[in-house]
């Protein structure tokens, strides 16, 4: 694990945080070292994760409004605050919601096409799935100006109804089994349920639709074109709106920060003198579809503000600009004295590195 220690965090985007004064100063090395220990036995941690310790740190408010603009966009700042590279923590002025929107401006996807095959097993695929507008009915959207888009076909339409209605035939029926109702109406219900079933099967209609629905799906999902349109829509579906009319990304963690103050999930920090508690809190962000960062293939346009979103190298020392997110915050670290459980204080954040960006 690579951790970088001796940071100061100074917070301007909201006076909710203050810098401890109630706790003594935390030692640096000794702490990295206990955290270090500690952060890799947790689930899902990983030896490349980098903890940056916040020192002095901040004390965490008891009663933050997540209502409030100012108060939710402070905590914002603490998760989404992009680190700048080196051997101390500084938040830079750029946030994660920055540049992951910078990417979704201004990306370029590569040209993308089906093989022969591929096309004709889609084509197959919605034919069964798709109906077959006649030809006087594609005229008349092109004369009032609509596009032909195409609806469910009859089978579809007809596999979805018996979905449904399986579906909700099958909650009554655990919904009576949890009530204890009589064996006859269990039974009743039962052979409602397996009629349905058998008129779901009849003459192949399941296993015909939900064929020709994983053949699309499959084919669908390696669409860029389809791809970014789930990004996108993810992004825009999950913003949190204020009274002022502004919104920002929703970003939240888990634990919630209501139950950061209950004595549920901290553990005695072992090996560090004054004797700590520690917990974790994973910074969750529903906005943002890791596979851009990842895995998608996409360049930027000459027009973007900047080229370089990060150039991969982690915390390694450079002379040259590591770029715009080199760091991704993924968790806070919080602590507090055993013997004075009512301050939490924000000791460190634990990043991980930004591939080469764009590719």
């Amino acid at each position: 694990m690579t951790r970088v220690t001796h940071g100061r965090l100074r917070f301007v985007a909201a006076a909710v945080f203050i810098v401890s004064s109630v706790v003594p100063a935390l030692g640096q090395g000794t702490l990295a070292s206990s955290l270090e220990r500690w952060h890799t036995g947790l689930p899902g941690s990983s030896a490349h994760d980098i903890i940056q310790i916040v020192s002095p740190g901040l004390i965490v408010p008891v009663r933050l409004n997540l209502d409030d603009e100012q108060d939710y966009r402070g905590l914002d700042r603490i998760y989404n605050a992009v680190p700048l590279v080196g051997d101390q923590y500084r938040p830079s002025a750029s946030l994660v919601e920055e540049a992951y929107g910078l990417i979704l401006n201004f990306k370029v996807i590569p040209p993308f096409s089906y093989s022969p095959e591929e096309k004709r097993s889609l084509r197959k695929a919605e034919s069964v799935l798709l109906s077959r507008p006649c030809f006087l009915a594609i005229l008349a959207n092109l004369i009032r100006g609509k596009g032909n888009k195409r609806h469910a076909s009859r089978q579809y339409a007809r596999y979805t109804r018996y979905s449904k209605a399986y579906a909700d035939l099958l909650e009554k029926y655990q919904q009576a089994m949890r009530a204890g109702a009589p064996p006859a109406k269990l039974t009743e219900l039962q052979s409602k349920l397996e009629k349905i079933e058998l008129d779901w099967n009849r003459c192949d209609l399941r296993k015909k639709i939900e064929q020709a629905l994983a053949i699309y799906n499959a084919l669908m999902e390696r669409n860029p074109i389809t791809i970014w349109d789930k990004v996108e829509s993810e992004y825009h579906e999950n913003q949190k709106s204020f009274r002022s009319g502004r919104s920002i990304e929703n970003t939240f963690s888990h634990p919630v920060y209501s139950d950061w103050f209950n004595d549920n999930e901290w553990t005695v920090l072992s090996g560090y003198s004054p004797a700590l508690e520690v917990r974790r809190v994973v910074i969750q962000r529903p906005w943002l579809d890791i596979r851009v960062l990842l895995s998608l293939d996409w360049t930027l346009l000459r027009s973007a503000p900047v080229s370089l979103l990060s150039d991969g190298q982690g915390v390694t020392p450079r002379s040259s600009w590591p770029g715009l997110m080199p760091l991704l915050p993924i968790e806070v670290i919080l602590t507090r004295p055993v013997d004075h459980r009512d301050t939490l204080q924000i000791a460190a954040v634990v990043c991980k590195v930004v591939p080469k960006l764009p590719k």
